[in-house]
């Protein structure tokens, strides 16, 4: 926790609108967080704010949202699928609703079935049907 971090949370009376970062504080999160619960639609920010104008977020609301179990499992299983692609992304992955039901496996397509499935020995052949030499 840093020294702004706990100076905000001590204050007597937080004021009515907060930033995303005091919001991420208050919610108990990191700042990148409240970016994602605003793409899930689990936050929404004060008044109709251009996607790059600066963004406040109601206390009251946030108190409510707060006390709410099913919210705060809601927010956190979003963060979570967040960080998840965003990691299988990372790794080249595909993501988890793409990969055909095996959740993080590559699919390899690059190398022709009769290559794969060759005997150590065994030549391939050409594409005119005879064996390579």
């Amino acid at each position: 926790m840093t020294a702004d971090e706990k100076s905000f949370l001590c204050l007597r009376t937080l004021p009515a609108r907060l930033t995303p970062e005091q919001t991420a504080w208050y919610l108990g999160c990191n700042t990148d967080s409240v970016t994602v619960l605003i793409a899930a639609g689990l936050l929404k920010p004060l008044g109709r704010p251009k996607p790059n104008a600066s963004k406040f977020f109601s206390l009251a609301e946030l108190e409510a949202l707060r006390a709410d179990t099913k919210w705060l499992a809601r927010a956190t299983e979003a963060i979570q699928n967040w960080h998840r692609n965003k990691n299988d992304r990372h790794r080249g992955m595909r993501p988890a609703s793409s990969s055909a039901g095996c959740p993080g496996r590559k699919v390899s397509g690059t190398i022709p079935a009769a290559q794969r499935f060759a005997a150590p020995g065994d030549q391939p052949e050409s594409s005119n049907g005879t064996h390579k030499e």
